[in-house]
């Protein structure tokens, strides 16, 4: 068997593919595989975490207060296993026993307590397995007969050093660095300068060196990877060099197969390694929802999520109330889920069993007890979520007939199942959330995509710069990014000498700069013909092999992609790409109106309510966005916070106050800040969590005290203006026009002889609604009044007045039913009888518009018309446009060109 063996074959292979019987290119990874396999060593099958878990265990046993590293175990126990096995597996890969001699320093021996745990519990690393098939060569014989290496044998760790001097080896032909570049050309200057600098050359080092620009060396820069990675695929598609060129992607390769694609040649198949996949995220999102306090943004993420173990419709519609009402367990949660169960009835023709099946599954991740995450949860709890994510990723593995979906399910599985063995050996009663978000990332390491591959005919690529080991006529070197140029080693330099004492053959630092500084030229060394770097705008800085280009040379070849484009230039000279002029459009103007086709009739919906009223009468086009066409923000676009929130919040404290109080009125003032101090945290956790968030116990605190003055200063009003019946949040459904009226109003009041008064509640901008009252356009307030006048079917209109929370001022056009009102009289001397007569007359006038397909756009980049003019029974028309208008990208840009 003839072996092709290099430190970095184990990723994308750069050499061409061969039909050869009993040969075989491999990395690291692939020959300790065969070599074990025809050893007859068994290979270690464990999860890649169960190493973390059981060194952990390891670690927790053998600790002590003098150990060095147990202080540190306290605070963050998974990362510090993984640094320790970190350090633990590079020894034994440089050779360790597993031991230390006497005297060696505190640290090392240290270690060496742990490891006489470890060595019995942790699977074999690399290090280790090596070091076995070392010892078992030297009495049996394996299958290979030749190696052919691909790296230097220096480069190589000793235990692998080790192993290969068990094997009759030789070099591969191209591995020592030589120009390959043809004679005087700007690329063969570049080689030979730069291996004449490694060699120690000075008469190679001072100056800066004009070059010719011939072309055969080449830099791409852009700001974008996506721009230079279509440029390259272009290039590589109008040159015809696809099949003679080497492309290089060290990290973003995703972005360069996508490219390739987008110019019709095959993907290379670069893999995209992350462990942020939709499958493999919902066991963390899913355990996260286990903390207090309640966080409703991650609790939209756990119910908008791509996957999840409940279905995909109903957390869609529990998104929905989350955003509108941060929290769990509020009013819209318990009618969104009483709505959930009649769909499922009318809809899904469930039976009882699943609807109760359903809503238990919603109780258990959604409605669950929470706990400090300092403390930490019941271990019990945890194992519960973990087997509930691993039974479900096992469901959707074993129902799925698309073979990357299954992958992806089956690694969501694995995932599960490894956190449930090692959660076990834990041996605690409860598990802080720092611990086990590490677990979580520890078992949910970075792994290929499945849905990435080679195609067939593809460019030769490779991910790493020292896998180029033979000559290309074309060698493109995409992103080449800033990499670190420090490299030293965590232990001082009696730790060093100690562990050299043991037997541990680290390589000198200065070894690993060579090294390094090695495979970086390997592809600038071997490239025949023409060198091409794409480099991109980078805020840490440049390559050191740009660096070196910049400081060395001048006069090569450039291009500068943004630029170009920008200037039009026909062609990316001298990439030789075509490029195709787009013909700049303009953004839409903003228009005053807008004009509907005849087959798009709009026609008046059944019910309308203030908030519809309002759009429909003064800013008719986001009646038509938001209503009529149903246009609406993302249900997870942004959790509701702020003025609106805490708006909310009073409503809901005086809804349960007035419901829990039939006798308000002898209630004492002690007794109210009682009641809110018992009952508002129950409210702010149902339906405002944001403000239990970190960072907002100020503003907790400020909103709180502003609410229960706020309920203290309205009881005061009640009862000055004679108030004898409060009805909170009373529906209210009337006729009006050609629909009916609907709202529910904040305060329905009943005074003394039965007079009637209806109170608005707002949070602040107390001023405003004096403007209002002051212009007699208090239009939610008319729609409150006839709302109740016409329930009652009264001749008279109730009373209408603003209740601020911030200030707890009562603001009215006059002080008949509140004395205290701050007073805003109309100044045309109309109430509310001639308010609403305008606002039937402009909704007629409306409609008569939109059944013509006119649309009104009022905003301020819009001028008023003759057409603008309302009736002059009608609403004086609104100044401007609406500062809450959702939709206002929609309407036009005043500078598009």
């Amino acid at each position: 068997m003839q072996i092709v063996f290099g430190l970095h074959f184990d990723g994308l292979q750069p050499r061409r593919p061969q039909s050869i019987t009993g040969a075989a290119t491999l990395g690291p990874r692939g020959l300790l595989e065969v070599l074990e396999t025809q050893l007859g060593l068994p290979a270690p099958q464990a999860h890649p975490s169960e190493s973390a878990f059981a060194y952990l265990k390891c670690l927790r046993e053998a600790t002590s207060p003098d150990r060095f590293f147990h202080r540190s175990l306290e605070v963050d126990a998974v990362n510090v296993a993984r640094t320790l096995l970190r350090w633990r597996g590079e020894w034994y890969e440089a050779g360790w026993g597993g031991t230390f001699p006497d005297g060696a320093p505190s640290r090392l021996v240290d270690m060496a307590a742990v490891e006489r745990l470890a060595r019995q519990r942790v699977p074999l690393g690399s290090g280790q397995r090596l070091q076995r098939v070392s010892r078992a060569l030297a009495d049996r014989a394996t299958q290979i007969e030749h190696i052919e290496l691909h790296t230097p044998i220096e480069d190589f760790p000793h235990s692998w050093q080790r192993v290969l001097a068990a094997f009759r080896c030789e070099f591969a032909p191209g591995l020592e660095l030589s120009p390959s570049g043809r004679p005087a050309s700007d690329l063969a200057l570049l080689q030979a300068r730069l291996l004449a600098l490694r060699a120690g050359d000075r008469r190679a080092a001072p100056g800066r060196e004009t070059l010719r620009g011939d072309g055969s060396l080449l830099v791409v820069k852009s700001a974008s990877r996506d721009l230079s990675a279509d440029a390259i695929a272009e290039f590589l598609l109008a040159s015809g060099e696809d099949t003679t060129a080497l492309l290089i992607a060290e990290n973003h390769g995703t972005t360069l197969d996508n490219a390739l694609e987008r110019a019709g040649l095959a993907r290379c198949g670069f893999l995209n390694h992350t462990r942020f996949r939709a499958a493999t995220q919902v066991l963390k999102l899913g355990l996260a929802l286990l903390w207090e306090p309640v966080d409703p943004r991650r609790i939209l993420q756990f119910l908008m999520h791509p996957t999840g173990p409940l279905p995909t419709w109903v957390r869609s519609r529990l998104a929905g109330t989350v955003a509108e009402s941060p929290g769990i367990g509020g009013p819209m949660w318990g009618e969104e889920l009483r709505r959930i169960e009649r769909t499922q009835r009318e809809r899904y023709e469930a039976t009882e069993e699943q609807i109760r099946e359903l809503r238990a599954n919603v109780d258990f991740w959604l409605e669950c007890e929470r706990h400090d995450p300092r403390s930490g949860a019941p271990l019990e709890t945890l194992v519960a979520r973990i087997e509930r994510v691993s039974s479900w990723s096992a469901a959707r593995l074993n129902s799925s007939s698309d073979r990357a979906e299954a992958s992806l399910f089956a690694a969501a599985h694995a995932q599960a199942q490894a956190l449930l063995a090692g959660i076990h050996d834990l041996a605690r009663e409860r598990v802080p959330r720092l611990e086990i978000e590490r677990l979580i990332d520890e078992v949910n390491a970075e792994s290929p995509d499945p849905s990435f591959f080679g195609e067939a005919g593809h460019v030769r690529a490779t991910e790493s710069p020292g896998a180029v080991t033979s000559p290309w006529p074309t060698v493109v070197w995409w992103n080449l990014a800033p990499a670190p140029t420090g490299v030293s080693y965590p232990w001082s330099q009696r730790e060093l000498a100690a562990l050299r004492e043991a037997g541990v053959h680290l390589p000198e630092i200065e070894d690993r700069v060579r090294s390094r500084s090695r495979a970086w030229l390997r592809p600038i060394c071997n490239a025949t013909d023409r060198l091409v770097l794409a480099v991109h705008d980078d805020d840490a800085g440049t390559h050191p092999v740009q660096t070196e280009l910049e400081y060395l040379f001048e006069g090569y070849g450039r291009i500068e992609i943004e630029p170009a484009l920008l200037r039009r230039q026909a062609t990316l000279r001298p990439l030789g790409v075509d490029t195709r002029p787009l013909v700049l459009e303009p953004l839409p103007a903003p228009r005053r109106w807008w004009s509907l086709p005849e087959d798009c009739p709009l026609v008046p919906r059944e019910t309308e309510s203030y908030s519809s009223l309002s759009k429909l009468c003064d800013y008719p086009h986001e009646w038509v966005l938001g209503y009529a066409a149903r246009l609406e923000a993302g249900r997870a676009a942004d959790v509701m916070d702020g003025s609106r929130l805490f708006g909310n919040l009073g409503h809901r404290l005086f809804e349960e106050f007035f419901r829990a109080h039939g006798g308000w009125r002898e209630v004492r003032e002690e007794d109210v800040r009682n009641w809110v101090d018992t009952n508002l945290p129950g409210i702010i956790e149902r339906e405002g969590a944001v403000l239990l968030g970190p960072g907002r116990g100020v503003e907790r605190v400020r909103v709180a005290s502003t609410l229960e003055r706020a309920l203290r200063g309205l009881l005061a009003h009640l009862r000055m203006a004679g108030v004898e019946e409060v009805s909170p949040e009373a529906l209210r459904e009337v006729p009006f026009a050609d629909c009916r009226l609907t709202g529910n109003i904040d305060l329905a009041l009943t005074c003394a002889q039965g007079a009637k008064a209806v109170l608005d509640v707002k949070w602040a901008r107390q001023n405003a609604r004096r403007d209002l009252l002051a212009a007699n356009r208090a239009l939610q307030l008319a729609t409150y009044a006839y709302l109740e006048k016409t329930v009652d079917g009264a001749d008279l209109w109730p009373a209408g007045a603003y209740f601020i929370l911030e200030t707890g001022n009562v603001v009215a056009s006059d002080q008949g039913t509140f004395p205290d009102a701050i007073v805003a009289a109309p100044g045309d001397g109309e109430g509310v009888s001639h308010l609403w007569g305008r606002v039937a007359v402009t909704y007629g006038w409306r409609w008569t518009q939109l059944e013509r397909g006119r649309i009104e756009v009022v905003t301020d980049a819009t001028e008023p018309d003759d057409d603008s003019a309302p009736p002059e029974a009608g609403l004086t028309p609104v100044d401007g446009g609406d500062r809450y208008d959702e939709f206002a990208h929609l309407t036009g840009w005043e500078d598009s060109r």
